[in-house]
């Protein structure tokens, strides 16, 4: 009995504070929602979730914005990257969503965080760009180390 009390208490603790390969398996499960098909009309129907710690972005179809917002809530932050998440604009082309990554210079603060079509252009100062930034890459995941 003692045991097995015991493994229920570890089992518990798992499912609770979560374990990295429960969180690998999140990463791995955005990554393919946001390798999935994303189908679009414009760019409303398309949506980008940052992952902040891992300096990523992840495009995905509208319909699956919120199940992407959860799964990267979930991700592990403890061990973060040193670099800068990509500001996106997002797209639809040829009826597909795609993630534009921008200069430092034409990004609006709202193109670092999550959000779903086009952003409206606030005014940033002038600035003399941003050391990590790759802009004018396009895809469905970008950031450091895609």
């Amino acid at each position: 009995m003692r045991n097995s009390n015991a493994a229920f208490v570890a089992l518990i603790l798992a499912a609770a504070c979560g374990t990295d390969s429960s969180r690998d398996d999140l990463r791995s499960e955005l990554k393919a929602l946001a390798q999935s098909d994303a189908p679009c009309t414009t760019a409303a129907d398309c949506c980008v979730v940052v992952d902040g710690c891992y300096a990523q972005a992840f495009v995905v179809a509208k319909g699956d914005y919120d199940k992407a917002r959860k799964l990267a809530d979930g991700l592990d932050d403890s061990m973060c990257v040193g670099c800068e998440s990509p500001a996106v604009e997002l797209e639809c082309v040829d009826g597909a969503c795609i993630g534009r990554q921008l200069d430092f210079e034409e990004a609006s603060s709202g193109h670092w965080a999550s959000h779903c079509g086009t952003v409206v252009v606030d005014q940033l100062p002038p600035s003399e760009g941003h050391p990590l930034s790759s802009p004018g890459t396009t895809g469905r995941i970008l950031g450091c180390g895609t």
